[in-house]
């Protein structure tokens, strides 16, 4: 699926050079859900530029479906985008005049497919994403939430091979982002490739595979032996709302008791 064999990437300002990645080598099966984490500065974010076609590598070679990509040139890295790759943002990057649908039509008329087959497959991922009802609304009438969700339906509209992420639930609340999170646990058991790039432990904790990444290179490589499942987290996050809701309650002073409420009902 992926592989990157001794991959540097090195950026140059006047007279200077910047090495942001070292000798990466990776590889990344089909129906793999992984995270690729660091901190600022680490190259997490050249990887994905790399991973999604975004950019070239300066040595090494990128194959991609068992394609070499590495050496394709800007307008033969533009269709692989389009037809291979899904993206995610942690800003979603919709446009704000379109609704929902048609934000998610986008890739497939750049692709040329045909008005009618772009809206039933757009149709079709949104409804995948649970926005089945709220496919005529425009960003600015949909939560946080729901436009990312609208976000990973354009990512999935092409079919692509790999759906990347980038800091997916970085904008999100606790709770919204373990919704996020369970899609793409979701897609995953339906066997996409998902990728995730992130900076937080708390979203890596999802994933089957972490690959750390420090100073440009990778430090290491592991499978996550119980990966936190998002429904079960969610259903923690719903106990304590309720057990904090109901803490309030009982604390309110304007709160009436049982025998408040008894003796009123008595006097009456």
């Amino acid at each position: 699926m992926i592989k990157l064999v001794n991959v540097r990437k090195v950026y140059r300002m006047g007279q200077t050079e910047v090495e942001a990645l070292k000798d990466i080598n990776m590889h990344i099966a089909a129906g793999e859900l992984v995270a690729i984490m660091g901190p600022s500065g680490s190259g997490k974010s050249t990887l994905m530029n790399i991973l999604g076609c975004l950019d070239r590598v300066t040595e090494g070679t990128y194959e991609l479906d068992g394609r070499l990509v590495s050496d394709r040139d800007e307008r033969d890295l533009a269709k692989v985008r389009n037809r291979h790759l899904g993206f995610v943002f942690q800003t979603f990057n919709l446009l704000p005049r379109m609704t929902a649908l048609r934000n998610v039509e986008q890739p497939l008329l750049y692709a040329g497919v045909s008005g009618r087959e772009r809206r039933q497959r757009a149709e079709a991922a949104l409804q995948r994403v649970g926005l089945g009802d709220r496919m005529h609304h425009r960003p600015n009438e949909l939560s946080g939430g729901q436009r990312q969700r609208v976000s990973i339906a354009r990512a999935l509209v092409n079919r692509p091979s790999i759906i990347l992420a980038d800091e997916p639930t970085g904008a999100l609340d606790s709770r919204t982002g373990e919704e996020i999170m369970g899609l793409f646990q979701e897609l995953h058991a339906d066997g996409a490739t998902v990728i995730v790039v992130t900076h937080e432990p708390d979203v890596a904790e999802h994933v089957n595979r972490i690959i750390r990444v420090r100073d440009g290179r990778i430090v290491s490589d592991q499978p996550v032996a119980s990966p936190v499942r998002a429904a079960d987290r969610l259903r923690e996050l719903m106990q304590h709302a309720e057990g904090v809701a109901a803490g309030e309650s009982a604390a309110s002073p304007n709160a009436v008791g049982p025998t408040a409420a008894g003796e009123g009902a008595t006097a009456s």
